[in-house]
C-alpha cells in the first residue's frame, strides 16, 4: 500500500474531511492530489497531518511497509531459513552475490558477508571467506558518511568480525556516540547492546584486553533494565572471565552457561564456550 491510500484509509476511519484535516498545514488539493494519485508528499507535511490525526509516524510507516513485501524483504526472510537449512546456504550466498553486482546496493552486500561471518561460528555451517575488497566497500560505505542510521549501526555490529583491532579501537567511542543519540529507542539499545558484546568477544579471542574494563562498565549501565536481562548475564559473564584473568576470582563459567540454556538461547551458549576457549 502506498503512503497516499494509507493516508486516505485513516482519515476516513476517524470521519475527518480534507478541510478539516489540511486546515492551517496544506491545501485541500494537494491532500486530494496525494490520496488519489500517490503523488510524492513533503515529509513536514505528513508528519502535521498525522499528528493531527493522533496517528505515530513511525507506525504509519510500519504499515506501509509490512503492506509492500519487497525484494528486501524476501532476502531477509530467507536469511533466516538458510541459518537452519545449511544445505542451501551456497546457493543463497550465490544469489545475494548475483544481486549485489546487479543493483549495486550494499545492503546485499551487507547481507553477504553477514552470512559469511555467521558461517564461521557455526559447525554445521560451510565457511566461506570474506574477500578483501568486500571489506574495502563496507569500509569505503561507512568511512564516508557523517552520521551514521539503523541500518549502518546494525551493519557495523553484525559484521564487527571484519574489522581490524586498530580499526576497532580508534572507533569505539565514535560508534557509542552514534548509539547515544537513539538512546531512548528500545531497537537501538539492543543494537548497542549487541555491539557491546560482540567486541567483547573479539577482545577476548584477539586477546586485546585494553578496552575490556570501558567496555564492561558502558554494558553494565546499558543492563541495568530488567528488559535487558540476556546482555547482563553477558557482563556477568565477561566480567567474571576477565577479572580470573589474573587471579582476582575463581571463575566457574557453567552456572551462567546452564543460566543461557535453560533462557533458550542455545546460540549464545555455544559463543560462550568459544570465549572459554579462546581466553585460556
Amino acid at each position: 500500500m502506498d503512503y497516499g491510500n494509507l493516508l486516505k484509509i485513516k482519515r476516513k476511519n476517524r470521519n475527518i474531511s480534507r478541510t478539516e484535516l489540511t486546515a492551517g498545514i496544506t491545501s485541500v488539493s494537494y491532500l486530494q492530489r496525494v490520496e488519489n494519485t500517490n503523488s510524492k508528499i513533503d515529509f513536514d507535511i505528513l508528519a502535521q497531518l498525522l499528528e493531527r490525526m493522533n496517528i505515530q509516524f513511525d507506525e504509519f510507516c510500519y504499515e506501509v511497509n509490512c503492506s509492500n513485501s519487497s525484494k528486501k524483504t524476501f532476502f531477509r526472510k530467507e536469511f533466516v531459513r538458510v541459518i537452519n537449512s545449511p544445505v542451501d546456504i551456497r546457493h543463497f550466498l550465490n544469489d545475494l552475490e548475483l544481486e549485489y553486482h546487479q543493483s549495486n546496493d550494499i545492503f546485499y552486500l551487507y547481507l553477504l558477508i553477514q552470512m559469511k561471518v555467521i558461517s564461521t561460528r557455526l559447525p554445521y555451517l560451510e565457511s566461506s571467506e570474506i574477500s578483501s575488497s568486500e571489506i574495502k566497500i563496507i569500509h569505503e560505505h561507512l568511512g564516508k558518511l557523517d552520521g551514521w542510521g539503523y541500518f549502518e549501526l546494525a551493519m557495523y555490529v553484525n559484521c564487527l568480525s571484519i574489522f581490524s583491532k586498530n580499526h576497532l579501537t580508534f572507533n569505539y567511542l565514535d560508534v557509542l556516540s552514534q548509539f547515544k543519540k537513539y538512546e531512548s529507542i528500545p531497537k537501538y539499545r539492543l543494537a548497542e547492546i549487541k555491539f557491546l558484546v560482540n567486541h567483547l568477544i573479539l577482545c577476548f579471542e584477539q586477546k586485546n584486553y585494553l578496552p575490556i574494563p570501558d567496555l564492561l562498565n558502558e554494558l553494565y549501565n546499558q543492563t541495568e533494565d530488567s528488559d535487558y536481562l540476556k546482555g547482563r548475564l553477558y557482563w556477568k559473564f565477561f566480567n567474571e572471565l576477565f577479572l580470573s584473568m589474573d587471579g582476582q576470582v575463581c571463575f566457574d563459567p557453567e552456572p551462567i552457561v546452564s543460566l543461557f540454556h535453560n533462557l533458550g538461547y542455545y546460540h549464545d551458549v555455544q559463543n560462550l564456550r568459544d570465549i572459554i576457549k579462546s581466553a585460556k
